[in-house]
């Protein structure tokens, strides 16, 4: 049996390929699943303005970039995600060494919009940052935090049906559960 592990993938680009065309030919799984994305889409685009108020306040100032390069690789529950609304995969370049600065930082911070960024990106917060949030405003931060518990659970819920799927099907793509093995592992 198939069982999930998220890490990053640093080669992502044959994955996304190979998820778009499982769920061309597996359309009950995808219409089963994009309301799902469809909600984490609206649920990050609607505390986008709150993060990006609390980041453009601290990040701006910062001395210790959080934003590495080694955490702007995307793992296979992004790529099911980017999948399911209908995005492509943000070109990654594999030149860079991992504690560079992220390839998608410019000096006004992310180039991508937040609904595109790998999980790892949009939800990890230094102590800077959170320290901030709770001078931020208490209302404010309960609905990031409350809003950002909504996006893992539904998260979860897209990556445990889809590997349930995955594990009960008779006809499974043998080469999609090969390479995710071999991306995952």
């Amino acid at each position: 049996m198939l069982k999930y592990r998220d890490k990053p993938i640093k080669e992502p680009l044959h994955l996304f390929k190979v998820i778009k065309i499982f769920f061309l030919k597996n359309t009950d799984l995808k219409d089963a699943l994009q309301p799902k994305a469809q909600k984490i889409l609206s649920l990050i685009n609607g505390i986008d303005g709150i993060i990006q108020n609390i980041t453009s306040s601290v990040c701006i100032n910062c001395t210790d970039i959080c934003c590495k390069n080694k955490h702007s690789y995307y793992e296979l529950s992004d790529i099911i995600y980017l999948c399911l609304i209908q995005e492509e995969l943000p070109t990654q370049r594999n030149d860079l060494l991992e504690m560079e600065p992220c390839q998608f930082l410019s000096k006004n911070g992310c180039i991508l919009k937040r609904y595109k960024r790998p999980f790892r990106c949009n939800w990890y917060f230094c102590t800077d940052l959170i320290n901030f949030v709770g001078e931020y405003g208490k209302r404010q931060g309960r609905t990031m935090t409350d809003t950002m518990q909504l996006i893992i659970n539904t998260r979860n819920e897209i990556i445990e049906t889809f590997f349930e799927y995955i594990n009960s099907s008779q006809n499974t793509n043998i080469q999609l559960t090969k390479v995710i093995i071999e991306t995952t592992s």
